[in-house]
């Protein structure tokens, strides 16, 4: 029976960020403890193209929360950039122990990955604020919380540049 119990625990643990996500709505309530941030001063340049590797994105910042409780919590987790996309835009995910946080969507132009995403509209390549939140869902125990970024769709390398990028998380 335990052995059943604890096969059980481990499945909800590594889907539930996965059944939020399919299911479109994510609801919380509780009180929060506990706070992880991590923040960039220096300009990051993207590395790779979105499109152009096959939805590739780099690493940009990234956290471990250790989240309290018996049952099913949630993480707030914001971030912000100044974000410059050099051509075309600039795209964004953040991942929960490896799994898409809900609230992001596909690319118009690259489906299945889901992303957020800054156009370059003025052909002037100025940067703007950009920033998003996130409830996700996850059962206690230790959480890696990773914010990922690419230029996209492009043939210039380096299409993507943020600065001032910020990442942090509200738990229990």
């Amino acid at each position: 029976m335990k052995k059943t119990c604890l096969a059980a625990t481990l499945v909800a643990a590594l889907t539930l960020p996965a059944a939020a996500w399919a299911q479109g709505e994510v609801r919380c309530s509780g009180t929060l403890q506990g706070l992880s941030a991590v923040s960039l001063s220096e300009a990051r340049t993207a590395a790779v193209d979105f499109s152009g590797s096959g939805g590739q994105l780099d690493h940009l910042l990234g956290t471990d929360v250790s989240v309290k409780g018996r049952g099913v919590s949630c993480l707030l987790i914001q971030f912000s950039a100044l974000a410059a996309p050099q051509d075309n835009h600039i795209v964004f995910q953040v991942l929960v122990d490896g799994v898409p946080a809900p609230g992001q969507n596909s690319f118009p132009t690259f489906p299945g990955i889901p992303v957020v995403y800054d156009p370059e509209e003025s052909d002037q390549n100025n940067g703007r604020m950009v920033a998003h939140n996130f409830v996700v869902a996850v059962l206690p125990g230790l959480r890696r919380v990773e914010l990922k970024f690419a230029g996209c769709c492009s043939p210039n390398a380096g299409s993507g540049v943020v600065n001032s990028a910020t990442l942090s998380v509200q738990h229990r």
